[in-house]
């Protein structure tokens, strides 16, 4: 059977949805190239999806659940996997109440299960939830009491910005498919700052960087937001 090319998305929890290449022989996948018709990752890949296939193919990778009996894990079917699971729920919900049942999700690849884990507790619920978030919650915050909804503009409007400010956000490790639309911004005449107490390879980006000593940031956030209520 011959090797047939495929267009998908990459299933990480990023905001941008890399587009990818699949190389599919024989119903499976042998290789994983960027999309270069994608119009912000322009064939790019980052690190981990280059090198997702040792993980999707490791002979150590987990494909069925495990049960710890006597200090040793071992593996069950799926059906008693849910059967476990549902008759642990039931029994705590009848015991001490589905308020003592927490219900944590967080970010990563997780896919549509973010949807469906959280209707199926406000049916089995309710139960107890996070307050907060651990990733992106202060940033969703901000939005919020800044201009009422949380909400962002396309990225590409990054190329009409004037000034672009770069606060702890180390792009080239984090979000390196954000590097080439900053170099088309600068390239434009954006001007570009960095703040963070480390030197890192996104000041080579920048038109300068800020450097406050670790743990000032804050008292410069702070002096930033008084001059703009003055």
């Amino acid at each position: 059977m011959s090797a047939e090319e495929r267009r998908t998305v990459c299933h990480r929890d990023c905001p941008d949805a890399c587009g990818i290449i699949a190389t599919v022989e024989d119903g499976r996948v042998t290789k994983l190239s960027g999309d270069p018709a994608h119009p912000l990752t322009r064939g790019f890949l980052c690190h981990r999806t280059n090198h997702f296939l040792k993980t999707q193919y490791s002979p150590a990778r987990l494909t069925t659940p495990l049960l710890k009996r006597r200090g040793a894990f071992e593996p069950i079917s799926w059906d008693a996997a849910l059967e476990l699971a549902a008759e642990r729920l039931l029994d705590t919900r009848a015991k001490h109440g589905a308020v003592s049942i927490f219900h944590y999700l967080s970010g990563g690849n997780v896919g549509m299960l973010s949807c469906l884990t959280p209707y199926f507790f406000s049916l089995f619920g309710p139960v107890t939830t996070k307050r907060g978030n651990i990733c992106d919650g202060a940033g969703l915050e901000a939005q919020v009491r800044d201009f009422g909804v949380s909400d962002s503009v396309e990225i590409e409007e990054l190329l009409h910005a004037r000034s672009i400010l770069l606060w702890g956000k180390n792009v080239v490790v984090s979000s390196p498919h954000l590097v080439p639309l900053l170099r088309e911004a600068r390239a434009r005449g954006t001007s570009l700052t960095l703040i963070d107490p480390l030197w890192q390879e996104t000041a080579k980006l920048c038109h300068e960087q800020v450097q406050p000593r670790p743990g000032g940031d804050f008292a410069l956030a702070m002096a930033v937001a008084g001059l703009l209520f003055e």
